[in-house]
């Protein structure tokens, strides 16, 4: 009796974890480390101009070509206190062109698997600009490697904005910057 209790304890723990776990799988639409959604929506769409009249610098217009949908996208850097981060902003017509055209692409652009070769790339503009020299000496490529600029990405109304940063959570945290310049009323 007591190997049959602890049978069906066993079993119910296995049960309970494997329903716990499938209700916490890696939805996008979940925050990452308690900041944005990474795909927030309200409906509004987001001009090029509005970009540029904030307090984002712009320091690159891409081309289009090879980004389905797409119809400007912009690399420029924010200021925030002493540091500056560094973006590409994607613009789409709309949210859902943005989640149904661009999150493929976004996803080859950032994250730890981001395609850093322009001859695997689908979207081979601005590639150099989406990698950074890690390890060896400051300032010098001898000893290092590349990887992805940007840890991750937010698609925001009908924007996709990679973000700089070594992983997802702190990428999110620098999007969350050029959110807010966005939106001054939340």
């Amino acid at each position: 009796m007591y190997s049959i209790r602890r049978y069906e304890l066993i079993l119910t723990t296995f049960i309970l974890a494997a329903l716990f776990t499938s209700g916490c799988t890696n939805d996008r639409e979940n925050s990452v480390g308690g900041h944005l959604n990474q795909i927030a929506d309200s409906g509004r769409i987001i001009q090029v101009s509005e970009l540029l009249d904030s307090s984002f610098k712009k320091s690159k217009e891409y081309k289009t070509e090879g980004l389905p949908g797409a119809e400007a996208v912009i690399y420029g850097f924010l200021k925030v206190d002493s540091d500056s981060f560094d973006y590409e902003v994607r613009f789409y017509k709309n949210h859902k062109e943005s989640v149904e055209l661009g999150r493929e692409f976004a996803d080859e652009g950032s994250g730890p698997y981001a395609v850093l070769k322009k001859r695997d790339a689908l979207y081979k503009e601005g590639i150099r600009d989406r990698r950074v020299v890690i390890g060896g000496l400051e300032g010098a490529i001898e000893g290092g490697s590349t990887g992805p600029k940007y840890g991750g990405y937010l698609i925001y109304e009908n924007l996709i904005i990679l973000c700089q940063g070594a992983n997802a959570e702190q990428s999110m945290e620098r999007c969350e910057f050029l959110t807010k310049i966005l939106n001054p009323n939340k």
